[in-house]
């Protein structure tokens, strides 16, 4: 029988440590070291012996169920880690109104984060998934525009502002104007730590590169 994770459950396999994001109560955690063999095996693309210890231990845990892929989601492809950041370029100065609603997007991103978690994520860029995209010349115009706006809307943002809802709130806005953008989280382990940004292909939109290559993708849309 093959077996894979559930809905809504994405992981990071960082060597030593298998992560997971579990989607739907909106919460990273990790399992016991000596079930990440069994874990691999499982969720491989070739069909291995499972351990038969460690086996019902995942199935009780939720962490697998067995895979029906007529109705199991398909699980998006993580981009790349990103080449260049906009960061890095001469960005021009943002309108006051560009900055304003900057700011208002993230008030509204972190009010829906904090009453529905991070299904609000996941539905608010479901929704804008299958847009048209604008041609690169101007989605790049595009992109940099907001992205500028939303640097300098620091001064208008109160201090619970943090990458999350400022990435959510990014991804979403270039995603309404038909830009190709990335909502992306990453972890680290030893010590844990998660992190979110947005990119659009291999260009780096809100952070600088060394800052993010730090991180493994475990979730992006």
């Amino acid at each position: 029988m093959r077996y894979a994770l559930r809905n809504g459950l994405h992981h990071a396999d960082l060597g030593g440590h298998i992560i997971f994001l579990d989607m739907q109560d909106g919460r990273y955690f990790s399992v016991p070291n000596s079930w990440n063999d069994c874990l691999r095996n499982a969720i491989g693309s070739v069909e291995l012996e499972l351990d038969k210890a460690v086996l019902p231990r995942l199935l009780e845990a939720r962490l697998l169920v067995p895979s029906d892929p007529a109705g199991h989601e398909s699980v998006p492809a993580l981009p790349l880690l990103p080449e260049r950041s906009l960061l890095d370029e001469a960005l021009a100065e943002a309108s006051r109104i560009a900055r304003w609603r900057a700011a208002l997007a993230q008030w509204l991103t972190r009010r829906a984060l904090s009453r529905d978690g991070l299904s609000a994520v996941t539905t608010a860029m479901g929704r804008l998934e299958r847009r048209p995209e604008s041609k690169p010349e101007r989605a790049l115009k595009v992109a940099t525009r907001w992205a500028t706006a939303f640097l300098r809307s620091g001064t208008l943002v109160t201090s619970a502002d943090n990458c999350l809802i400022r990435s959510t709130a990014l991804a979403i806005m270039l995603r309404r104007r038909n830009v190709p953008a990335q909502l992306v989280l990453g972890v680290t382990a030893s010590p844990f730590s998660a992190h979110a940004w947005v990119q659009m292909r291999d260009l780096l939109l809100n952070d600088r590169i060394e800052h993010v290559r730090s991180f493994t993708p475990i979730w992006a849309l």
